[in-house]
């Protein structure tokens, strides 16, 4: 009897204030003509609604992309006039930095509800997270596509430590 190996979806939060969230998990697409493709479910929490995208479709590099983003706008000083916008295509989620202050960046996530369609419904949430918050967020998310090489990535505290 031969065990098959089973995936485990990775996942994903960037909290905000009063609630607001987005949930990102990986799946794997199955209605590619090309073949199974890397997914995500994606969903945006704002202080009345939850709403949620099944099975979208990322492009490779997707969470290394996204963690570049947040990491860039948690440490710069003002990312909205300073950081691009991030937008995958395939699953057209797009987010971006709408304003900042000190500790706290406002964050704009936005994502088409059909995105086979030419003038799609845009769904989206405005929240405020901390910058330490995002700053986490970019090394979390690589989660998605199971991003462990990276150094930075490391959290664990050195053996030493008391």
């Amino acid at each position: 009897m031969s065990m098959q190996p089973t995936a485990r979806p990775g996942t994903f939060r960037l909290p905000g204030f009063g609630g607001a969230a987005l949930f990102l998990r990986s799946c794997i697409v199955l209605d590619d003509p090309a073949g199974p493709a890397l997914g995500v479910d994606i969903g945006i929490l704002d202080r009345v609604s939850f709403t949620q995208f099944l099975g979208r479709e990322v492009t490779a590099g997707f969470s290394q992309r996204l963690s570049e983003f947040f990491l860039a706008a948690a440490s710069d000083v003002a990312p909205e006039d300073t950081v691009p916008e991030f937008s995958d295509g395939p699953s057209t989620l797009n987010c971006r930095a709408v304003s900042s202050s000190a500790g706290v960046i406002e964050l704009l996530v936005t994502i088409a509800q059909d995105p086979e369609s030419d003038d799609p419904d845009i769904a989206g949430v405005e929240f405020q997270t901390s910058r330490s918050a995002l700053a986490q967020a970019g090394l979390d998310v690589r989660v998605l596509e199971s991003i462990d090489d990276d150094p930075a990535a490391v959290l664990e505290p050195p053996s030493d430590w008391s």
